[in-house]
């Protein structure tokens, strides 16, 4: 075969250009570290490099998300600690109020602290994250969750209730592929307590001993009522209800729906007892019906009216308040009232410690969960360690390898360097 001088020539050039690509592919593999650099490098290699670094990005926000729930529970935490190291004192003012040989001066002095307590406790309700959001406030994150409401007469005001603001939702976060956890708690599931099974505010029914039978009745709508005291008149055809301040008498008929159990102005009748004893004889039971207890937790300091309670005159127009929330705050408010007009309440004591039930159940669960975020996070520390392995044995370079071979691509190099030099000096004039 004949080989011309140009095609030499063109052999030698690419042989060198050759090695220079490799040699410059080396120099830059070495300066990255990796041996994949483009995906023509290894491109099943490539592929397994994308898919582990988007799983090691995604497990590194799963533990971004551990970190901020971590920190929410663990403030919710010390927050519900202080709570209930607060009512624990309280409660320990509540069995000390009710000694029958404290003076009203001691029991005012016991309001003072009791008060102290209430701002706490409010204080701690209303705390914020490091991120400026009101920790219970559920999704309402920019409003206090609870605040103080007034009660006015005659734009005076004559007491308050506490109400939450925020709402019944739950933060939660996903810190693992399939592990959503609640990050916090909304205040009413912490600090709003269950009384019903509590007594609950009720009503005096003066029984005249000539009467037939009995009847109960209770408040079943504080906001209905109007402080007025009535006349329950119950004969086989029916109940007359009067108001005795007003002289309104308003009668039901025997068929009306539910009877023998009727409502009128926010009081729930039982009258089944009286119909029974009356029977179909024609006579009538009579009764007097006096507001005696107040609406739970009370809305008026002592000395102001009492539209509920008997022998107080109610203002005009009657102040009849909606009954407060049943929280942790009016709790607090009702035992320092009592302590305030020195009218020591058991049912204080069997709340507080209602309230401190429910605000350690919660804790319970709080620390549960604190449990499963650390063990959450063991997992995503072992997989993200596991994957950025898989990783390094996919792409990265070894450089004991990389630093031989391009020991001899720089020594390919040199040699056809040396060799194109050799063949460009051949000519047949040295012969002649």
């Amino acid at each position: 075969m004949r080989i011309s001088t140009q095609l030499t020539q063109e052999l030698g050039v690419n042989a060198m250009l050759n090695q220079q690509s490799k040699i410059a592919k080396s120099q830059v593999q070495m300066a990255s570290g990796l041996r994949v650099v483009t995906p023509s490098d290894d491109a099943p290699a490539a592929v397994r490099a994308l898919l582990l670094t988007e799983s090691i990005s995604i497990t590194e926000q799963y533990q971004s998300n551990v970190t901020m729930a971590t920190s929410r529970l663990s403030q919710e935490d010390s927050a519900l600690d202080s709570v209930l190291n607060a009512m624990q004192r309280l409660n320990e003012l509540a069995i000390q109020g009710r000694n029958d040989s404290l003076s009203e001066s001691d029991r005012r002095s016991i309001e003072v602290e009791a008060r102290q307590i209430l701002f706490q406790v409010r204080d701690l309700a209303n705390a914020k994250t490091d991120g400026g959001e009101y920790l219970f406030g559920g999704f309402n994150s920019t409003t206090p969750p609870y605040a103080y409401q007034a009660y006015t007469v005659g734009g005076s005001e004559v007491g308050g209730t506490y109400v939450y603001q925020g709402d019944a939702s739950r933060h939660s976060t996903m810190v693992g592929p399939t592990f959503r956890l609640e990050d916090s708690d909304p205040g009413s599931d912490i600090f709003n307590i269950d009384i019903a099974d509590m007594p609950s505010p009720a009503v005096e029914v003066q029984t005249p001993k000539t009467n037939l039978g009995s009847i109960d009745a209770t408040i079943s709508n504080a906001g209905a009522l109007t402080g007025h005291d009535y006349k329950v008149d119950v004969t086989s055809a029916g109940v007359t209800i009067t108001d005795l301040a007003t002289g309104t008498a308003s009668s039901l008929p025997s068929s009306t729906a539910g009877y023998p159990i009727v409502t009128q102005d926010g009081i729930t009748f039982d009258l089944t007892e009286s119909v029974n004893a009356i029977g179909t004889s024609g006579s009538t039971d009579s009764f007097q019906v006096n507001l005696t207890s107040r609406v739970w937790p009370p809305v008026v300091p002592q000395g102001a009216s009492r539209p509920w309670m008997t022998g107080n005159p109610a203002p005009d127009p009657p102040a009849v308040f909606a009954q407060p929330e049943e929280n942790i705050l009016n709790v607090i408010y009702n035992f320092a009232e009592n302590m305030k007009n020195n009218t020591p309440d058991d049912k204080d004591i069997e709340r507080i410690q209602r309230a401190m039930t429910a605000v350690d159940d919660i804790r319970v669960t709080v620390g549960a969960r604190l449990q499963a975020l650390q063990s959450q996070d063991a997992m995503n520390l072992k997989f993200t360690t596991d994957q950025k392995g898989y990783l390094s044995t996919t792409q990265d370079l070894d450089y004991a390898t990389a630093i031989s071979e391009f020991n001899l691509q720089t020594f390919a190099l040199k040699a056809a360097q040396q060799a194109y030099s050799k063949v460009q000096g051949l000519t047949l004039f040295d012969y002649i």
